[in-house]
Parts: C-alpha cells; structure tokens; sequence
C-alpha cells in the first residue's frame, strides 16, 4: 500500500482480513472501517489491491481521525505543515521530534508497546503529511530496513529501536548498506 500508484503492493486476504484487537498492523482497521478498499484482485496469485476508495476519505483520514489520537495542544493543521516541512528541509532530526510530540498524545494504555506499533505511526504520519513514497520493511539483497522515504532529491531510511540507540540504529544502516 505504498504512495506509488503505479506500482501498489499487494496483499493476501489474511493482511486486511483479521481480527483487528489480534492484528500487528493498522492495516485491517482501516479496511474493515472504511479507509481502504480493495481496489483490485488478481485470481492467479490470490493476491488484493488496496488503496482509499477517494481523496476525500484520504484527506478525512489525514484531517479527522489522526487528530482525535493526538493531543489537543498539537493540532494536526500546525503538525502536518511542520512536518512536511521539516522532510522538505531535510531536517529528519526535527521532524522526529514533532513526531514524537505527536505519539505523545496517544493514551499510554491505548498503544502496544513494539517497534512494529512505531514503525506503522512514522509511516501513516509520512504517508499521509508528505507528498513523498514512503514504504515499510523494505527488502534489499543487504536486509530489510523498517522504513524507506524517497522525497524528490533524497532518499531516507529509519531504522527503528525501541529500547536501542541511535547509534546501534545507524550501525545496523551502514552494516546491512541500506
């Protein structure tokens, strides 16, 4: 479900189609409500399509519910403007930090506590904020990395950690060659 329309991942019927308190993904709610659709099945391989059924439910989805997660102090006009700037400027430091401020908001209790959980969030906040192709666990002859953004003069890799470093995240970058 990649921002590249040209080329869409597809997926088996079991990513979108299971109980969503059991699911490691985000991906069976938003179909499940309404967010995504199947846009396409192949019969050879089994395999769907999925896409928002409109750009008005893309942005309702970016302008509605991401804000009832986050708190009220950081409303997601002023986030989503900061954040698309700060990947524009390059400035992935800074855009880290408003999306961390962002995840703040979501209830303790509310959240699974995995780098899966955080990886998905950074996706959805740079899939629906930028403009830019944004792609999770992606695969190379080197490993996997967890996210990979390609802006318009750049290419980004994230590398997350939940109880790692920085550096040990960096360390794994240069090793694998990401």
């Amino acid at each position: 479900m990649g921002r590249d329309k040209k080329n869409p991942k597809p997926l088996d019927v079991n990513a979108f189609n299971t109980p969503v308190e059991t699911s490691n993904s985000l991906i069976p709610l938003l179909y499940q409500s309404g967010y995504l659709s199947i846009k396409d099945y192949n019969r050879e391989t089994g395999l769907f399509l999925l896409a928002y059924p409109n750009e008005e439910v893309r942005l309702g989805f970016a302008q509605c519910l991401i804000p009832y997660y986050a708190s009220d102090s950081y409303t997601n006009d002023t986030f989503v403007v900061s954040f698309a700037q700060k990947i524009r400027e390059h400035d992935i430091d800074g855009a880290m930090t408003l999306a961390r401020a962002f995840v703040s908001g979501i209830p303790y209790m509310a959240t699974r506590q995995d780098e899966g959980y955080y990886r998905t969030l950074v996706f959805l906040l740079c899939r629906l904020a930028t403009p830019y192709l944004a792609r999770v666990e992606e695969m190379s002859a080197a490993g996997r990395a967890d996210l990979v953004m390609e802006t318009k003069d750049a290419v980004f890799c994230f590398e997350f950690k939940l109880r790692g470093s920085a550096e040990t995240a960096l360390k794994q970058i240069d090793s694998a060659g990401y």
